[in-house]
């Protein structure tokens, strides 16, 4: 009678693993980690045009569930978000810091701090409510 049920268990097991696996894929995405993964693709993006490092170097895949979860939720949202991002922040990396270098150690870009600010936007939380 025990060897019967250890099959028995076992496919048990499995069904109950794969449910949670599904349930966690399934998680809507949080707010939050848009706008932080819509900041790594604006620093990412103006960066790598900016020759400050090529694309794709840093290897970083922080937000990779939040992709799922945002395509989950909707399909095709992430590149949705991908080209609101890029339409937004397209050109930060021309844009430099105003100031005299008299020690031609420039030109200094302002990167981050727009980014930031593209982050803190009504604009962004406007498409995230609309679109999420």
């Amino acid at each position: 009678m025990v060897r019967a049920r250890a099959p028995l268990l076992v496919i048990i097991l499995v069904a109950v693993a794969l449910q949670a696996s599904a349930l966690a894929a399934g998680k809507r995405a949080d707010r939050e980690d848009i706008k932080a993964y819509a900041l790594q693709r604006c620093l990412d993006n103006n960066y790598t045009r900016s020759s400050k490092y090529a694309p794709d170097q840093l290897r970083d895949r922080s937000y990779l569930l939040t992709t799922y979860a945002m395509d989950n939720a909707k399909v095709g949202a992430t590149d949705r978000l991908h080209r609101f991002v890029d339409a937004n922040t397209a050109g930060f990396d021309k844009r430099e810091v105003p100031m005299k270098d008299e020690a031609r150690r420039g030109p200094f870009n302002r990167i981050f701090a727009q980014c930031m600010a593209f982050y803190r936007s009504p604009a962004l939380n406007e498409f995230i409510a609309r679109e999420f």
